[in-house]
């Protein structure tokens, strides 16, 4: 299971890495668009790096030697942190400058809303140890890294976009 995580943990890394190269390369003139895009990178750094962090949990606490209870522990920690991330998101993706912002897809933002609160609750529920922690555990690592994914797609997008424009 520690293998399939890692892999997700190498795969958000390239998702990071991309957006500090693109934020250090794309220059716009249209100052509303260039928010949209800082607002988008931010949030994939953010996704990215907490999916990082969500990955490599596990493994650390196996190696300190608590067994079977890293997993637990890995969830409750790892909901805490992925909790606090998407309130901040959620906020922040809401905003009425935000909506009012060419671009800007209400829809696509509440869809990551709901998978980012579905890892967060299967996060929560393996905590409890309800089901097979470790499995409930990748599964929600995998949505929050399909978020990230998503996200990446969309600055792909807007950046490509601007582009050719």
């Amino acid at each position: 299971m520690t293998d399939y995580l890692f892999l997700i943990a190498e795969l958000a890394a390239a998702f990071a890495g991309f957006t500090a190269i693109v934020s250090v390369l794309d220059a716009r003139s249209d100052s509303r668009k260039r928010a949209l895009d800082v607002i988008r990178l931010r949030a994939m750094l953010e996704a990215s790096l907490a999916t990082i962090a969500l990955a490599l949990l596990p493994s650390l606490l196996l190696q300190v030697g608590l067994g079977e209870a890293a997993w637990r522990w890995a969830s409750a920690i790892g909901s805490l942190v992925v909790g606090v991330l998407y309130a901040a998101q959620v906020r922040r993706g809401f905003t009425r400058e935000l909506k009012n912002t060419p671009g800007y897809s209400l829809v696509f933002a509440r869809f990551l809303a709901v998978m980012g609160i579905a890892g967060l609750g299967g996060l929560i529920v393996a905590a409890f140890g309800v089901g097979d922690p470790s499995a409930l555990y990748s599964v929600c690592a995998t949505l929050l890294f399909s978020v990230a994914g998503l996200q990446f797609f969309r600055v792909s997008v807007s950046i490509m976009g601007s582009a050719s424009a």
